[in-house]
């Protein structure tokens, strides 16, 4: 799912930190950073509806268990 665009972004974030992810898309490198526990706060936003549609549907299915 994450190629190394977002692995090296990924690298970038501090343990902790508070993110906001502006222009997510398909929020991978916000669902990786939860996930991973890297983040401790991700604030995803995208202005274009079809990647917003995305990013809504890849957190319901990746974050919310």
């Amino acid at each position: 799912m994450i190629d190394d665009r977002i692995k090296a972004i990924k690298n970038f974030v501090r343990a902790g930190s508070r993110v906001a992810d502006v222009g997510a898309d398909h929020g991978y490198l916000s669902i990786e950073l939860v996930r991973n526990g890297i983040a401790e706060k991700v604030i995803a936003t995208e202005k274009n509806i079809h990647p917003f549609e995305a990013l809504s549907k890849n957190f319901s299915k990746e974050l919310v268990k």
